[in-house]
């Protein structure tokens, strides 16, 4: 982000996990190479053919010659009265008061050699939505960017997204890993599930290919078949007759990958959800700060001990694998421990030049005390 509150986006820039890189930056002004904008309503990049009209998005997945939807993406609001508690329940029969939301205007807003981005504006009565709707260069992921002025009555709105896929089973991302629920009604269990919670992501795959719903911040999830739908805002009466009226800003992208493997819909999530930090100014230091040979590890803290001695590194397996992973850091510390949550000691680990081993078991959650 600029100074000016301009975004610049650079290619071929790799910074490595838990590290930085120094961009010097001259007087020479920053043009867009690309002064008209296409009026097109399509957007392609190497992987991906993306299209929008008034009935929504279609994404063309050209790597793999197949349509990523068996239909087309779309926003809808539907009737949110609960029987008994607004701000806590939701009734099964809402999905039967569908009413599919149509832009007003569809505009292509962007047009650069990074990304091209289209704009669709909406209006529900009071309440105005706009989503840019954007594709990267060198990206198999779609993202859309909402920012809604909510002003609605016992009334959700919603993303649904048609997937082109067959399986009966989806999974939903957990903190530390994810959990796996049917897709099918076939029993009163499985048509009670019919809102279910997730974290940063959902994904449908059959053998050779899969497509991830990913999201910022937005946690209510229906699954019918291979239909998804993301539960994007509510406008409960009681306790709070104005609860989440006003401004929102959020973000959800469509990732369809190859085959059921769901470590590159981890990394894209990862993407979407952790921005990086910006300052001006020289920074000295070695970097990556950690470096972590096991692809499915992820460092999910990293802070002073709570009694002010030493550093602790979390660390979590988030797929269900198990192993060694080599630890480097470009720290100095002379011992590390492995403890419990409570940062109590468990057993010390072998600590070599600012380096050690851990053994790691499915969906682990393991705590590190350096000194």
């Amino acid at each position: 982000m600029l100074d000016n509150g301009d975004t610049l986006f650079l290619s071929e820039l790799e910074i490595p996990p838990t590290g930085f890189v120094t961009i010097e930056f001259s007087n020479k002004e920053i043009v867009n190479p690309h002064t008209e904008y296409h009026d097109s309503k399509l957007m392609e990049n190497e992987y991906l053919t993306v299209e929008v009209d008034a009935e929504g998005i279609s994404v063309y997945d050209k790597e793999h010659l197949r349509d990523v939807f068996d239909g087309k993406a779309s926003i809808a609001i539907f009737k949110d009265i609960p029987s008994y508690w607004d701000a806590w329940d939701i009734e099964r029969d809402y999905r039967n008061t569908a009413e599919s939301l149509k832009p007003s205007v569809i505009k292509k807003t962007e047009f650069g050699p990074i990304r091209e981005t289209i704009r669709c504006v909406f209006q529900a009565g009071k309440t105005r939505i706009i989503q840019d709707i954007s594709l990267y260069r060198n990206s198999r992921r779609v993202e859309v960017k909402n920012t809604v002025d909510w002003h609605m009555r016992r009334t959700m709105l919603r993303a649904l997204f048609p997937l082109k896929v067959l399986t009966r089973q989806a999974r939903y991302d957990l903190s530390c890993g994810f959990i796996t629920r049917p897709t099918t009604e076939n029993d009163v269990i499985e048509q009670a599930a019919f809102e279910v919670p997730g974290h940063r992501w959902v994904d449908l795959s059959e053998y050779d290919y899969g497509i991830s719903i990913l999201n910022d911040g937005k946690y209510g999830y229906g699954v019918r078949g291979c239909n998804v739908s993301l539960n994007l805002l509510r406008s409960p009466v009681f306790p709070d007759f104005t609860a989440d009226e006003g401004r929102h800003e959020f973000t959800y992208a469509v990732f369809p990958h190859e085959s059921c493997d769901l470590l590159k819909t981890v990394q894209e999530a990862e993407l979407l959800n952790t921005r990086l930090l910006t300052s001006k100014g020289s920074f000295r230091a070695n970097s990556p700060i950690f470096e972590v040979k096991a692809s499915t590890l992820r460092i999910m803290a990293f802070k002073i001990a709570e009694n002010g001695k030493g550093r602790i590194l979390r660390v979590c397996e988030l797929l269900g694998s198990r192993g060694t992973a080599v630890i480097r850091s470009t720290l100095d510390f002379e011992r590390a421990y492995l403890t419990n949550l409570l940062e109590e000691r468990i057993e010390e680990l072998d600590v070599s030049h600012s380096t050690f081993s851990l053994n790691y078991e499915p969906f682990g959650i393991y705590t590190i005390l350096l000194e």
